[in-house]
């Protein structure tokens, strides 16, 4: 335990020093900043914290965090990946990198390349990146997933499309719709994907009706099962059950696989739920359930406990609700899942498609890392 916990203050003060060289501060700027800030921090004690020999209180923390001009939010969060990596950096012949990718558990595999980025992204190769993505979007940890994948992608030559789709379903689940439309607009690839991140942008900026026109007038729309999820799910929000339900029902007949399938019914018990037909909707709830638990998708799960829990509510079963309501707070927590994520989106749906589209992960696509675009504009017939 004692030389875990060496090994970890070796590895803070190790990262700290990277965010002051980056800034081009010297240990006086900082002494100075910090006084300023009321906390001072001595030369001596932060040289002695950034060789692993001393430890920082947390004022003087924040302290240094004002100086330094980063956004507390993501020091924190780098920090906190070295602790979460789980492997202490000193151990020969362990490669976090080699067990974050061999292992089937995304959060385990998200916990370890989270880490190893925040000992040097450098190290990370595209395989690496392309898990570490993938493994964060599974736990519905968006704004991390997108900083994985703005990583991989790197500076590029503009109007490169390969990579724009997955950082446009990184954005939707990160809250970004306006930028999300607009991304999957500018990949113009013709894919399915494409025509479906656009729609799901249009949905969650408050425009069913306009995706609704999009996806009714493209005929790709009809034989595809992720674009009749999202039309299910777009006439539901225009408080069209029946037809959404038959739109859900017309997906499943398209003989999705499973993560699409776990999708399906996941939106179907959302439905059921509306039209207060309780037993139907709680089998098709149970189904995702059990498929979202076989193919380790954790958001996709506590969605699916979710409506389990609206449905239980429905047929006055109070103890079963509470229960579906106490494990979906306990896997978003535990996931540290972000808060702004639509809970009524086929995210990993969306997000599966637009990877398949993208292909491998290569540096060959811009980063978008804007705040917020503005809302999708106009209405589009047809989105090809």
């Amino acid at each position: 335990m004692a030389r875990r916990t060496d090994d970890l203050r070796q590895a803070v003060g190790a990262a700290l020093r990277r965010l002051r060289n980056q800034g081009q501060f010297s240990l006086d700027d900082v002494q100075r900043g910090t006084a300023e800030h009321g906390v001072r921090i001595t030369r001596s004690h932060l040289s002695r914290v950034e060789t692993g020999q001393a430890e920082l209180s947390l004022p003087r923390y924040l302290a240094l965090v004002r100086v330094l001009g980063e956004p507390p939010g993501e020091i924190t969060e780098s920090l906190a990946a070295l602790v979460d990596g789980s492997v202490e950096p000193g151990t020969p012949g362990v490669d976090p990198i080699a067990l974050g990718l061999q292992t089937a558990d995304p959060a385990r595999a998200a916990a370890l390349l989270r880490g190893a980025a925040a000992r040097g992204a450098e190290a990370l190769g595209g395989a690496a990146l392309a898990r570490w993505a993938d493994a964060e979007a599974a736990l519905g940890r968006w704004t991390a997933c997108e900083r994985a994948l703005s990583i991989a992608l790197g500076p590029a030559a503009p109007g490169a499309a390969r990579g724009l789709l997955g950082l446009a379903a990184a954005h939707l689940g990160a809250g970004r719709p306006g930028l999300a439309f607009a991304l999957a607009q500018t990949a113009r690839d013709g894919s399915r994907a494409a025509l479906a991140l656009a729609a799901a942008a249009l949905l969650e900026a408050g425009r069913a009706g306009d995706a609704t026109v999009a996806l009714e007038g493209d005929e790709r729309a009809h034989r595809d099962g992720l674009c009749l999820l999202l039309l299910g799910e777009a006439r539901r929000r225009e408080a069209r059950l029946r037809p959404a339900l038959e739109a859900l029902r017309a997906a499943l007949g398209c003989a999705p696989g499973e993560l699409a399938r776990a999708e399906v019914r996941t939106a179907e018990a959302r439905v059921l739920a509306d039209l207060r037909r309780t037993g139907p909707g709680l089998r098709a709830a149970h189904e995702a359930r059990a498929l979202a638990r076989r193919i380790a998708r954790p958001e996709l799960l506590a969605r699916t406990h979710l409506e389990a829990a609206r449905l239980h509510r429905l047929a006055g079963e109070a103890d079963e609700m509470r229960a579906a309501l106490r494990a979906a707070r306990v896997l978003f927590g535990r996931m540290g899942a972000d808060r702004r994520a639509p809970r009524a989106l086929p995210l990993q749906a969306l997000w599966g498609a637009a990877r398949e589209s993208d292909g491998p992960l290569a540096a060959t696509a811009p980063a978008a890392r804007s705040e917020e675009a503005a809302p999708p504009g106009p209405p589009l017939r047809r989105l090809s």
